[in-house]
């Protein structure tokens, strides 16, 4: 059995228009610090504001859920601002085209 993490927070967003948050980018972190902290041989990737591009996060994402086995543990958590359909907004989203 693997244990598989991602940790996406995100405050500060390309799109002006996007309001900035204050405590995502740090929710990640302490998240991804006490899992790594605490789980012996977690494979864990940490994407933070300009990190947390729409590429990136499915890239890490779909690597993590293409490669588990059945018996893997896969942790994915995700600190920042969501659409009114319930999709997430990453840092490189257009608010305008949504």
């Amino acid at each position: 059995m693997a244990i598989q993490a991602v940790f996406i927070g995100i405050d500060k967003y390309y799109d002006p228009a996007i309001p900035e948050l204050n405590g995502a980018r740090r929710d990640a972190t302490a998240l991804w610090a006490l899992f790594t902290d605490t789980i012996k041989g977690l494979n864990s990737q940490l994407l933070i504001n300009d990190e947390a591009i729409h590429f990136k996060v499915k890239n890490a994402v779909l690597g993590i859920l293409s490669n588990a086995c059945d018996d893997d543990v896969v942790i994915i958590t995700y600190s920042g601002h969501g659409s009114p359909d319930g999709n997430i907004i990453m840092f490189d989203t257009d608010l305008g085209d949504l």
